[in-house]
C-alpha cells in the first residue's frame, strides 16, 4: 500500500534527501517552526465505493510537522516536512503512515553567477482518472502512490560582449513512484541561451536559446523534447515590444527520431499598461498553427491572470517543471498553483500535445478573501510509445474544464469560516474498463470515458491561544455522469482538529 511502502522502500532515499537539507538550515535557521496536529475524521464511504458497497469508518490522524528556512549570504533553504499516521478505527489493516516533503535550496558557487539549486518532494498522487479519485490520504481508493521527486544542477548567469548576457542551467532528476503500473523516471533537463541585456533593453534585441528535457521511463525507452530558435525583438517604446521567434523543434510522436528537424515560427507582442502585463503570439510548429496569450495584473489587493498555452509534453515531465527551484524564504510564498485537470497518468510514458487555458483571480476585501480559477485543458495527439521500435497505440484526446473557488471570511475576532469548491468535466481514455494493461497498451483499443468531480468543503478555525488553534471541517464530494453508474460515488465527511505550535 502507499503509504507504509514509501517508508519501508523510497524511505531510505528520502531519509538521505532530507539529510542533506536539514543539516544546513539547522546551522544558522532564520526559522524553525514544529507543530503537530491531531484529528478526529467520520466518513461515510472511506473508500469511495459505488452506491450500495460504502463503508463508514472513523479515523484518528496524527500529523507532527517542521519546516524550517534559512536566508544568508550565499545559502537559501526550506525544508517543509510532515509525518501524517493514519489510525482507523474499525479496520486496522488500513493504518497507514505517510511522508510528505517540500524542499529547495540555492547556493551561490561564485557570487550569483554560477549557483547551484535543489529540490526534493514527497506527496501522493492519484494514477488514472477512471479510479476513484480523491485529495486525501483518508481514502483508501487504492488509486493513490507515494511519489518522490528530486532534482539536483547548477544555474547560471552573466553579463558578456558589453550588451549581452548568458544564462541556463543543467539538471538531472528521478521521479520514483509506489505503484505497479507506474514507471519510475530519470529527468535531464538543460538550457542555455545567450540574448540582449535585460538591463539595458536595446531597440533590437536577441535571444538564442537552446533547450532539452529528457524523461527516461524503467520500461518504455526514452522520451525527448528539445528546441532551438532565434528570437528578435524591436523595443517600439518602453512598454511595447514586438519580436519575431525561428528554429527547429523535435517531433515528439516519433520514438524513432529525436532530432531537430521540425521547422518553427512565432510572432507577437510583449506589453506594459499600467500595473499589468501582457504577452501575445501566433505561429506554427510541427503539430499545427500555435497560440499563446498572458495577461496579469497584480493591485494593492487583487490579482488576475488569463492564459493560454500549447507545449509537446508528457506527465511526468509537466509535473517535474511544476516543482519551485527557488526557495520560499524571507517571509515570501509559494504562488498558489492552477486547478488540477485530474487527468494525469504518473508514471505513464504517453506523450501528447497540453493545451491549456487558465482565468485566475483573487481579491482581499474587508476581513473577506476570494480567489477564483477557471481551466480549460485538452491533451491532444496522443501516442504511447511501449518501447524504442516504435511500437506504438494512438489514444483519442483527452479534456477537462472546470473551476477552483475558494472564500474565507473573518467572523470573529478569533475565528475563521470558509467555503472551498471545485468542480470538474472530465473526458478521458478507460484503459481498465477495456482490459488494457497501463504498461503496454498498444494492442488494446481504450473506452472512451467521461464524468464529473465536484467537492465543496466549510470549515470554522478558532484560536485557542497563541499557539493553539481548533478547526472543524463538513465535506461533501460526489462523481457522477459516467455512462453505466459502476464508478459514481458520494462521501460525506466531517472532521474535528486539534493544532499546536512550538515556535
Amino acid at each position: 500500500m502507499a503509504g507504509m511502502s514509501i517508508y519501508r522502500c523510497a524511505g531510505p532515499r528520502s531519509l538521505v534527501l532530507l539529510a542533506g537539507l536539514l543539516p544546513l538550515p539547522l546551522l544558522a535557521a532564520s526559522a524553525i517552526q514544529p507543530s503537530v496536529t491531531i484529528a478526529e475524521i467520520y466518513t461515510n464511504n472511506v473508500d469511495l465505493a459505488p452506491s450500495g458497497q460504502e463503508e463508514d469508518e472513523w479515523v484518528t490522524r496524527l500529523a507532527p510537522r517542521i519546516n524550517l528556512i534559512y536566508e544568508g549570504t550565499s545559502l537559501q533553504a526550506t525544508a517543509d516536512y510532515t509525518l501524517e499516521a493514519l489510525f482507523y478505527a474499525n479496520d486496522s489493516d488500513r493504518n497507514e503512515v505517510y511522508n510528505q516533503l517540500n524542499s529547495a535550496a540555492l547556493l551561490d558557487l561564485i557570487g550569483k553567477d554560477l549557483q547551484l539549486r535543489g529540490a526534493a518532494v514527497i506527496n501522493q498522487v492519484n494514477l488514472a482518472p477512471e479510479q476513484p479519485v480523491s485529495n486525501s490520504n483518508i481514502n483508501t481508493t487504492g488509486n493513490r502512490s507515494d511519489a518522490t521527486t528530486w532534482n539536483l544542477g547548477p544555474q547560471w548567469h552573466r553579463d558578456v560582449l558589453g550588451n549581452s548576457e548568458i544564462e541556463g542551467y543543467a539538471t538531472i532528476g528521478q521521479v520514483n513512484y509506489d505503484a505497479r503500473d507506474s514507471q519510475d523516471v530519470d529527468t535531464v533537463s538543460g538550457r542555455f541561451a545567450l540574448q540582449s541585456s535585460r538591463k539595458r533593453r536595446p531597440t533590437v534585441g536577441y535571444e538564442l536559446a537552446y533547450e532539452y528535457d529528457k524523461v527516461e521511463y524503467e520500461l518504455s525507452g526514452d522520451t525527448v523534447v528539445q528546441t532551438a530558435y532565434l528570437q528578435l525583438g524591436y523595443q517600439v517604446n518602453t512598454d511595447l515590444e514586438l519580436f519575431v521567434l525561428g528554429g527547429l523543434d523535435n517531433d515528439i510522436e516519433d520514438p524513432t527520431d529525436d532530432s531537430l528537424s521540425e521547422g518553427r515560427w512565432e510572432a507577437g507582442f510583449s506589453t506594459n499598461i499600467g500595473a499589468s502585463h501582457m504577452r501575445a503570439a501566433v505561429g506554427h510548429r510541427y503539430f499545427g498553427p500555435t497560440y499563446s496569450f498572458l495577461w496579469e495584473l497584480e493591485d494593492f489587493d487583487s490579482t488576475y491572470r488569463i492564459s493560454y498555452s500549447e507545449a509537446p509534453t508528457t506527465s511526468d515531465l509537466t509535473a517535474v517543471s511544476e516543482i519551485p527551484t527557488t526557495p520560499a524564504t524571507g517571509g515570501g510564498t509559494t504562488p498558489t498553483p492552477p486547478p488540477d485537470s485530474d487527468l494525469a497518468r504518473p508514471g505513464n510514458p504517453t506523450r501528447f500535445i497540453l493545451r491549456r487555458g487558465d482565468a485566475l483571480g483573487s481579491w482581499q476585501l474587508h476581513r473577506t478573501e476570494l480567489s477564483v480559477g477557471l481551466f480549460w485543458e485538452e491533451r491532444q495527439d496522443q501516442v504511447f510509445a511501449s518501447d524504442q521500435l516504435a511500437t506504438t497505440a494512438d489514444l483519442s484526446n483527452e479534456e477537462s474544464y472546470g473551476f477552483d473557488a475558494g472564500l474565507s471570511w473573518e467572523i470573529g475576532a478569533k475565528s475563521v469560516a470558509s467555503l472551498t469548491a471545485d468542480w470538474r468535466h472530465r473526458e478521458y481514455n478507460d484503459l481498465e474498463g477495456a482490459g488494457c494493461d497501463p504498461l503496454d497498451p498498444a494492442p488494446c483499443t481504450p473506452l472512451a470515458a467521461d464524468d464529473e468531480l465536484t467537492r465543496l468543503i466549510g470549515a470554522i478555525d478558532y484560536t485557542l491561544g497563541l499557539k493553539t488553534g481548533l478547526g472543524f471541517r463538513l465535506g461533501w464530494q460526489r462523481r457522477g455522469g459516467a455512462a453505466d453508474g459502476s464508478s459514481d460515488y458520494d462521501e460525506l465527511w466531517g472532521s474535528v482538529q486539534l493544532l499546536r505550535k512550538f515556535y
